[in-house]
């Protein structure tokens, strides 16, 4: 677990490309940010992209918005601010993924004996484990 964030966490430095890191942000931040960022886009197709991400970070879709948030960050024609914003919001939107990964048990674990089963994944929870695990194996 600590070294898929250790690779997140570079990766993301290195999406930034600019002079400093990126910006540390929280998911109650992302979408103002975002909006913010893009908000001059010259480029129609990459600041409704960035409006989308900003959509779903704020409805709590979290495993599309990680999604929208990878192919923006491939886009050549973002500035460095962007790329930073961007850089900040996947890095906070894959933690919470993570955190939501986390609590969703293994497959293979069974209850204890005389102990009740543990309540079935939220949907959203298992998304999250299947994007964790897509990612760990494209990585």
């Amino acid at each position: 677990m600590l070294k898929f964030i250790g690779t997140l966490l570079i990766a993301a430095a290195f999406i930034g490309c600019g002079k400093k890191g990126p910006i540390e942000l929280t998911l109650d931040q992302v979408p103002e940010a975002l909006r913010t960022a893009f908000a001059t886009a010259k480029n129609s197709l990459i600041k409704k992209s960035a409006e989308g991400a900003a959509q779903l970070v704020a409805d709590k879709q979290y495993t599309a918005a990680s999604l929208q948030l990878q192919a923006l960050a491939g886009n050549t024609d973002l500035s460095d601010e962007q790329r930073s914003v961007v850089s900040g919001a996947t890095v906070a939107v894959n933690l919470a993924l993570q955190e939501l990964a986390a609590s969703v048990p293994p497959p293979e674990a069974a209850p204890e004996p005389g102990k009740p089963a543990p309540p079935p994944p939220t949907e959203e929870a298992a998304a999250a484990a299947a994007v964790l695990e897509h990612y760990k194996r494209s990585k």
